[in-house]
């Protein structure tokens, strides 16, 4: 489903609660740009420098599409991402002045965008927007709150026409203060004309610092000085303003709400009943201001939640996946890499790189997939069924590089790698392209392994009358190969962090893509009412789950590749707290 501004907030009641009961959750990003301008060439690089030029990378180019895709049974979802800024009565262009953004475009990634239909006009004029943990924290900074003991002038300092006019200025208010002939007074420019920003800065320091029961305004020629509260219009002007730069960063701050969920982080209190109504229902007069207000409570009830429970992250080669997610939604990137694996661990305690189960017992030899080759190659695997509870929710036709159905592909690859890994089926021999047609073999046993059901509500209209779609016959498998000259290591080139393959889908053009299982809802699958909203939908099936504490964990956790550079290992499962291995 394509997540865009128009429809973001009005998803937000299907998308958080379904992060807060799913057990794994698969990942997608595509951006404007992915080589740093200090490519290390063909050599081997070591981790240091791999990690350098990740961060160059993530530093120089933005997020245009964030995919998302909960398994095993799939909702997919496909955000459309903008720089721009939000924010209506001018409070969003206040915004857009105090978080400056720079906006970067690979040519070569452009042109490989448009040629997989993607416009990236459309993605800036309608995508979600966002603001990052420390971009918020700038903007309340700047733009509400009036103590800023980091930005103060230091007078002292300054030449003696500075000290002259604060002077001055100050002698000015406490006279007018003893004896005020008007309930204001205007000061202005000793030179004449209109009053620079040096001086508009000072006697707002002035005045924040002395005379807090005083308001300074900007008249251009002069800057007028009130007692608060002395005109009613004047207090409503304030108070309207605060609030709309209030909203603005609410707003603003957009696709980050899912960040914050996915990461066991603050969402609930940003969000507000008039948030969750849609610009239709707003102008029909419809809006549920009751139904809003509840489903407000169920994101608290969320946000508890994963605070104590995150689902496993998924990603295929995801190494520069977490540094956007981190750059983007956190703030800037830390100075080493030591310093990336402890704030990621810290965000995501709970990892799964596909690319490297997907490698771990290969060697140099082994032909190189990248993830189109990988879900081209299992695509035919009769197990694990991925099912979609309705069509909205998925893919039923080939979308190569996007977003969101590229984090579909990885939740299908993960989902069937667990399942040769844990039944012990030979991998290396399906990568050959020497293993039988699994349909003719004794299906193998089932692992071990412990259940977790997976619930999750949805609106009403996502459980009426869907479609079934016919499951399609996969088609001959194809095994796109890397140049053993590539192979420089068991996790990829060294020419760039995303593999050279990965930048090209002509190998698995002919492959079908897999045709979900659509479940037909039972009467006994419900959406929740505001009648029950702590109650928990009844399952839409079973199914066994691998626990963080299994063998398959132990082994592929918590590790994912880095180029040339080999493996970046995060801190075991043994090492990390008690209640980042829950199951």
């Amino acid at each position: 489903m394509d997540i865009k501004d128009e429809n973001f907030w009005e998803m937000l009641p299907i998308i958080l609660p379904a992060i807060a009961h799913a057990c794994y959750v698969a990942i997608d990003l595509e951006m404007t740009g992915i080589k740093s301008q200090n490519p290390m060439g063909a050599q081997r690089t070591t981790m240091d420098q791999t990690y350098a030029d990740a961060k160059d990378v993530v530093e120089s180019f933005q997020i245009v599409q964030f995919g998302l895709t909960y398994c095993y049974i799939t909702q997919c979802f496909n955000f459309h991402v903008t720089p721009m800024f939000v924010g209506k009565h001018g409070a969003g262009s206040a915004l857009a002045r105090t978080v400056d953004r720079r906006v970067c475009l690979s040519y070569s990634t452009l042109l490989f965008l448009q040629q997989h239909g993607f416009r990236l006009e459309d993605a800036f004029a309608h995508g979600v927007p966002y603001l990052s943990r420390q971009e918020e924290r700038e903007a309340k900074q700047q733009l509400l709150e009036r103590d800023r003991h980091n930005d103060l002038i230091d007078v002292d300092q300054e030449d003696e026409h500075v000290r002259q006019f604060y002077s001055t200025a100050r002698d000015q208010i406490q006279a007018w203060l003893a004896e005020p002939e008007y309930d204001f007074l205007n000061i202005e420019n000793p030179h004449g004309g209109i009053m620079n920003r040096l001086q508009i800065r000072l006697l707002h320091q002035l005045i924040e610092e002395e005379f807090k029961e005083l308001r300074a305004i900007s008249k251009g020629h002069f800057m007028q000085i009130v007692k608060k509260g002395a005109d009613p219009e004047e207090e409503t002007f304030w108070r309207t303003r605060h609030s709309q730069r209030i909203q603005a960063i609410r707003q603003q701050t957009g696709l980050r709400l899912v960040i914050e969920a996915l990461t066991g982080g603050d969402f609930a209190e940003a969000l507000n009943e008039e948030m969750m109504q849609s610009p239709a229902a707003k102008e029909k007069e419809t809006s549920r201001k009751e139904s809003a207000a509840q489903v407000c409570k169920w994101f608290v009830e969320c946000e508890a939640q994963l605070k104590e429970h995150r689902p496993i992250l998924v990603g295929h080669n995801m190494l520069l996946d977490l540094c956007f997610l981190y750059r983007t939604f956190i703030g800037p990137m830390p100075e080493t890499v030591d310093g990336f694996q402890r704030e990621i661990h810290r965000l995501f305690p709970r990892m799964v790189d596909t690319k490297y189960v997907a490698t771990y017992d290969s060697h140099s030899m082994i032909s190189v997939f990248d993830l189109q080759g990988w879900y081209a190659t299992l695509s035919h695997r009769p197990e694990p069924k991925m099912k979609v509870v309705h069509p909205d929710f998925g893919y039923n036709k080939k979308a190569l590089h996007t977003a969101g159905y590229d984090s579909w592909i990885t939740a299908v690859v993960f989902a069937r790698l667990c399942w040769f890994r844990v039944s012990g089926e030979d991998l290396v021999a399906l990568m050959n392209g020497t293993q039988s047609d699994p349909r003719s073999q004794k299906k193998p046993a089932s692992p071990v392994i412990s259940p977790r059901p997976i619930v999750f509500p949805l609106k009403k209209e996502y459980l009426e009358s869907p479609r079934r779609n016919k499951s399609t016959s996969p088609s001959k498998r194809g095994t796109p190969a890397t140049p053993a000259s590539q192979q420089v290591s068991e996790c990829g080139s060294a020419m760039t962090l995303l593999d050279e393959s990965d930048d090209s889908s002509a190998a698995v053009g002919h492959i079908k893509p897999l045709a979900p299982e659509v479940l037909t809802p039972s009467k006994s699958v419900e959406a929740p009412t505001q009648n029950q909203p702590n109650s928990s939908p009844t399952p839409l099936c079973q199914f066994m789950a691998l626990d963080w504490g299994s063998d398959f964990f132990r082994e592929h956790g918590n590790k994912i590749c880095a180029g040339a550079a080999g493996t970046l290992r995060f801190p075991a499962a043994a090492e990390a707290e008690p209640d980042e291995v829950k199951p």
